[in-house]
């Protein structure tokens, strides 16, 4: 359980740090 929960928020944090990666970085690769 805990160990799921875990990789859900890494999942997450990934893509919130990804889009703000974006945000900072619009010419940036998105891939």
């Amino acid at each position: 359980m805990f160990i799921n929960a875990a990789l859900n928020m890494t999942q997450s944090l990934k893509k919130v740090l990804s889009q703000v990666f974006l945000i900072f970085n619009p010419y940036a690769d998105p891939n």
